[in-house]
């Protein structure tokens, strides 16, 4: 058994061709020209002769066509990648048999591998790897979705199409299906899946890939897209060993590097997500290509500041793409990380706090005045006017006879306090003292006298306030109330 690690070279290739220029494959493809060749395939330029289309054919060596299982596994397969219809994986027209073998019809591509560029420019800046591997995300994710698993991702399955000025205009992942036919020496081999049988170009394989190849998941497709990311950033794989048994080892036993040990000025986030998807436990990987976009679409926002987005058909945003980096560039490009947007929304967001509060501020100040008006108005009114001048009640004309005025003299202490004779009709101090109480004595100060009425300060109309309801002085010093 013999695993195929490298593509081999492109001129030894053109010199073991199986089919020639201008031959005719099952009566509609004219060859054209050879692509490239593979330890399992070879690729071609050719025409159909009745629509003029140009295609790209992918033909199985004979040598693994001898198997009658091994060509019934690739027609099943390949009718299952064709059902794959996405933007990101490269379209297959038809499956069609030549002189015994097998071969896939597929649209025709311009532009060059991921691993041809990683040759010439060496890392990539972050910006430019996350718009590559994002939109081949998407086409394996399409293919899981369709029951299809590739197994074999790796640069050099991922094609760059470049426009007319040589910007990467879209990406496609290619050999789904016919990458499980990864072993040469399949002639004993009822089903290449089968335990000793290891599918796949090691440095990209899972732990479990690489331990026995039975019973893999879609994950393993998470941990190889971690792996190309990893490349893309770092310049080399996170396993690299010149002894096949040794890599096989260090794959299986170990967890890969930390990116930052390569690229120390790779942002924490970004090397978190691609640990996490080489994780060697499967349990702890994405639990579907999905969430691996997710958190790489999040990181490309926060972090790198790309205008990202996952349209109907899972293009990335074309403002993503960045020109090719120049062959000549030394350091990896400069992403500007511009927080214009932030600070907007930041100021917007103050300016609005700082508005609400100094509304509520005069709406508060406002509602205080006016409830302190109205406090005060209630105060007013709720307040008795000034106390009113004290009439006393006109008696009635004493028992004795003669009224006060004819000619009888009050001693002092009867009427007034000071000896004068006190008003018509006024009691006394000592009439209104109540019986047994000492006598009082009379207060020498005028503002201290009791009864005393002046005639000026009498107003005509005033109610007379009846002598009932004025209170006896109390022995000893007056009081407020006395009045």
């Amino acid at each position: 058994m013999r695993l195929d690690i490298d593509e081999g070279d492109d001129a030894a290739a053109a010199n073991a061709q199986t089919l020639a220029v201008g031959e005719v494959v099952a009566e509609k493809y004219r060859i054209e020209r050879l692509i490239g060749c593979g330890g399992m395939a070879e690729v071609y330029a050719a025409v159909n002769v009745r629509t003029e289309r140009r295609v790209a054919l992918k033909w199985i060596l004979p040598m693994l066509a001898k198997n009658r299982e091994v060509m019934l596994r690739f027609r099943r397969e390949a009718l299952a990648a064709g059902r794959i219809v996405h933007p990101n994986v490269v379209a297959i027209f038809d499956v069609v048999e030549h002189q015994g073998s097998a071969c896939m019809v597929m649209e025709l591509l311009e532009g060059e591998m991921l691993s041809e560029r990683l040759v010439r420019l060496g890392p990539l800046a972050f910006v430019e790897a996350v718009a590559i591997i994002l939109p081949a995300m998407r086409g394996v994710a399409a293919a899981h979705a369709q029951k299809v698993i590739h197994r074999d991702l790796k640069p050099h399955n991922i094609l760059l199409c470049l426009d007319a000025a040589g910007s990467i205009c879209e990406v496609k992942v290619l050999d789904f299906g016919v990458s499980k036919l990864a072993v040469v020496d399949a002639a004993t081999a009822g089903d290449i899946t089968l335990s000793g049988n290891v599918v796949g170009t090691p440095e990209y394989m899972a732990p479990e890939q690489v331990r026995s190849g039975k019973g893999v998941d879609h994950r393993i497709d998470i941990y190889s897209l971690g792996v190309v990311l990893y490349e893309m950033l770092a310049g080399r794989a996170p396993f690299v060993n010149q002894h096949f048994s040794g890599l096989m080892l260090e794959i299986m036993q170990n967890e890969a590097p930390p990116l930052s040990k390569f690229r120390p000025d790779v942002p924490r986030r970004l090397a978190g997500v691609i640990q996490r998807a080489m994780a060697r436990d499967p349990d702890r990987r994405f639990a579907d290509v999905p969430a691996f976009i997710g958190a790489l679409e999040a990181v490309a926002r926060d972090d790198l500041r790309m205008l990202v987005g996952t349209p109907a058909e899972g293009v990335l945003t074309r403002a993503g793409f960045p020109r090719p980096t120049p062959a000549t560039a030394s350091e990896p490009l400069e992403v500007p990380r511009t927080k214009r947007r932030e600070a907007v929304r930041i100021g917007g967001a103050a300016a609005l706090l700082i508005v609400a509060v100094v509304g509520l501020a005069m709406v508060g100040r406002g509602r205080a005045r006016r409830d302190l008006a109205r406090r005060a108005a209630a105060e007013a009114r709720l307040q008795p006017p000034l106390r009113p001048q004290i009439q006393a009640k006109v008696g009635s004309p004493p028992t004795g006879g003669a009224s006060p005025g004819a000619g009888s003299v009050p001693s002092p202490g009867v009427g007034a306090p000071d000896g004068t004779e006190a008003p018509p009709g006024v009691a006394s101090a000592s009439e209104m003292a109540p019986p047994g109480a000492p006598a009082r004595r009379p207060v020498g100060s005028a503002a201290h006298q009791v009864g005393r009425i002046p005639a000026a300060r009498q107003t005509p109309g005033s109610a007379v306030k009846p002598a009932s309801t004025l209170r006896p002085p109390r022995a000893g010093k007056l009081s407020v109330d006395d009045f």
